[in-house]
């Protein structure tokens, strides 16, 4: 059996918090790939090609945080499903890793179609388990092949 290698999108304003995901992966011997995007305007840039940012290889799993500044989660989300330009990426799987337990913003976010919403609590324990769940979905769920 061919292993892959988890391929991310890390969509996180906070550089400690990008360093904790990095971190929480690889003490779960996790290998992934990680693309950084500082905000959602970074993000959709890089996904536009107008970036001098090389875009994640596909297939690849976004993990977004939603409080971020100039383009926030949730406008990147809608951006993501509905412009024409992101045609390529509309059904991409979208992570929401965020501290807001708010239902508004919960709501909100699984109506743009998300996999899954996920609440930073304890914030060591949160991020191995996250870690550990997208590994195993990265492992056990089949993407599309890519055509580009």
């Amino acid at each position: 059996m061919k292993m892959r290698t988890l391929t991310l999108l890390l969509v996180e304003d906070d550089e400690v918090d990008r360093m904790a995901v990095r971190r929480a992966l690889r003490e779960r011997g996790i290998q992934a790939e990680i693309v950084e995007a500082h905000d959602g305007q970074e993000a959709l840039n890089m996904l536009a090609g107008i970036s001098d940012r090389t875009p994640p290889g596909r297939p690849f799993i976004v993990l977004l945080d939603l409080n971020m500044p100039r383009v926030d989660g949730i406008s990147f989300l809608q951006r993501l499903r509905q412009d024409d330009t992101f045609n390529a990426h509309r059904h991409t799987v979208v992570f929401v890793m965020t501290t807001s337990r708010s239902q508004d913003d919960i709501q909100r976010a699984y109506e743009q179609g998300i996999s899954g919403y996920l609440v930073k609590s304890d914030y060591d324990e949160s991020l191995s388990r996250i870690a550990t769940l997208l590994s195993d979905f990265e492992s056990v769920v089949e993407f599309p092949a890519p055509n580009d």
